[in-house]
């Protein structure tokens, strides 16, 4: 349990220092908020699915199919905990902001933050279970998140065909045909999925940099978001889970990816959609510091 506690909050400092490089490019003028803004857009329209397509790039088992729907179903239970939790709070915000406190409890770190840890603490097979819960995430966050940040405008065929939601079926049709890209795609695509945690510690730190760290960073909605997103919705996926005497990979790739912090697409979504870029900084900020501590209890418990 302690080594599982050391591992994950190692490994979230590492994260924070990836961040820290960002704000200090920003503060030395080396990258602006045009270029912050394009490596959003490298990051959601290309790394993004990437990192789904290499995530599901093994050999296709069947008597894998049972434990991967049982992460898919774990998925889909924490985003719609997360949809009811939203819906009851912050009603007395203003409509955007709305949008920017439900998006930040309903979405979690899964991809930026989570699978380095899965592949820290349980390895490889551990990883895969992740990219099922990033799977699902993928397909809420490209479709009831773009609706919900872009305030409804946003038609339905550009939330059907967008490069989150291609990328997931290019990968479940990789993983159920047990497709081997040929040596130079595969090696582009892995590439291009390393840059993921780096780059999107580096965005976000870009972001962070422009945030203003006075008294309302400190505004009682940010820690109410915060603590749904980290003790109140992985706290009720333990109690559902914990009856199953799951396989230890499994248990503690869904508490890592439930238990992550606000979602760092919630700042790329806010720039992208002309949102509160500050408020959704703040809250991916004071939720990552958070997770430091909480991350790690939950994966010790899980373990």
């Amino acid at each position: 349990m302690f080594e599982n506690f050391t591992v994950v909050s190692r490994q979230v400092m590492v994260l924070f220092i990836l961040m820290a490089a960002g704000a200090a490019l920003v503060k030395s003028g080396v990258i602006n908020k045009t270029g912050t803004k394009q490596m959003t857009d490298v990051l959601l329209f290309l790394v993004t699915p990437m990192l789904i397509i290499h995530a599901f790039e093994v050999p296709f088992d069947p008597s894998m199919l049972k434990w991967l729907g049982v992460a898919a179903a774990g998925a889909i239970f924490t985003h719609i905990i997360g949809i009811i939790l939203g819906i009851c709070f912050f009603r007395k915000e203003p409509t955007d902001k709305q949008r920017i406190y439900r998006f930040a409890v309903i979405y979690s770190n899964s991809g930026f933050m989570a699978l380095p840890l899965i592949q820290a603490v349980v390895g490889i097979r551990g990883v895969f279970y992740g990219a099922a819960y990033l799977v699902v995430f993928t397909v809420f966050v490209w479709t009831l998140g773009v609706y919900m940040m872009s305030g409804g405008r946003m038609p339905v065929k550009r939330l059907l065909l967008n490069p989150g939601i291609l990328g997931t079926v290019v990968a479940v049709i990789v993983f159920f045909f047990s497709i081997k890209l040929p040596m130079p795609i595969h090696s582009v695509v892995s590439m291009l999925a390393g840059l993921n945690t780096p780059l999107a510690m580096i965005v976000i730190g870009a972001f962070l940099a422009g945030v203003c760290w006075d008294k309302t960073f400190f505004k009682k909605e940010i820690p109410i978001a915060a603590l749904l997103r980290l003790l109140v919705i992985p706290g009720i996926l333990f109690l559902i889970l914990y009856p199953f005497n799951l396989p230890s990979e499994l248990y503690v790739a869904c508490m890592i990816s439930a238990s992550a912090p606000t979602a760092a697409i919630t700042s790329l979504f806010a720039a992208k959609f002309g949102k509160d870029t500050e408020l959704s900084g703040k809250l991916v900020a004071f939720s990552t510091l958070l997770s430091v501590v909480t991350m790690p209890l939950w994966v010790a418990l899980a373990g």
